[in-house]
């Protein structure tokens, strides 16, 4: 078995170690289950594991240092998860990681300088996170994203507009998000960026 959805199943701690048998498998989803930080350790066995969905479970600020083994993980999803800043301080060790999605955690500004530390990192959604102005500067400095979800954060103009130096972005997510005319054509600017979701965002015609 390489591919096993367990999503909203009654699976726990204790049946994850079940899984160990299980050495060809490269993708799991575990989202909506009780599994927990404590049980994660259980995966390490699953050295060909590329993509992990945790979304909706209850993993938090343990997660990623439980998952440190998982050298080859590529997709990693937390969503709606309790993870903070705090967890995401051994995300290096997972330094093949190449989407991660934290929407609706509790991650914010200094959680972006751990994520600094992920130089494959290609796609990362931070929807509705704790994530400010000062995270938008500090990963457009410090990331080469093709893909970033940053709805529905309170951000300003400036850090918005600042997303304009991620010249590798193809995607981008601003849905509920104000953006300003003067904003919307400095992204417009980018060379790659062929997608731009604005669902739900009121166009100002000033920055503010």
């Amino acid at each position: 078995i390489e591919h096993l959805n367990l999503y909203r199943t009654p699976v726990d701690d204790v049946e994850l170690e079940a899984l160990a048998g299980l050495a060809s498998l490269g993708y799991l989803n575990l989202s909506v289950t009780t599994v927990s930080d404590a049980g994660l350790g259980a995966l390490r066995a699953h050295q060909n594991l590329r993509e992990l969905n945790l979304s909706g479970s209850l993993v938090g600020d343990g997660a990623i240092e439980a998952l440190r083994g998982l050298r080859g993980l590529l997709k990693l999803r937390l969503t709606g998860t309790s993870i903070t800043d705090s967890g995401l301080c051994d995300i290096h060790a997972l330094g093949s990681l190449q989407l991660l999605d934290v929407s609706l955690s509790g991650v914010g500004d200094q959680g972006m300088d751990h994520l600094c530390s992920l130089p494959g990192l290609q796609e990362l959604n931070l929807d509705r996170t704790r994530v400010s102005s000062d995270g938008l500067k500090r990963i457009t400095g410090g990331l080469r994203l093709r893909k970033l979800v940053a709805s529905r954060l309170r951000c300003s103009q400036e850090s918005l507009s600042a997303l304009s130096g991620m010249d590798s972005l193809e995607e981008l997510g601003l849905r509920a998000t104000p953006v300003s005319a003067a904003t919307l054509e400095s992204l417009a600017a980018l060379p790659h960026l062929h997608a731009l979701d604005l669902r739900d965002t009121p166009l100002e015609a000033t920055a503010g």
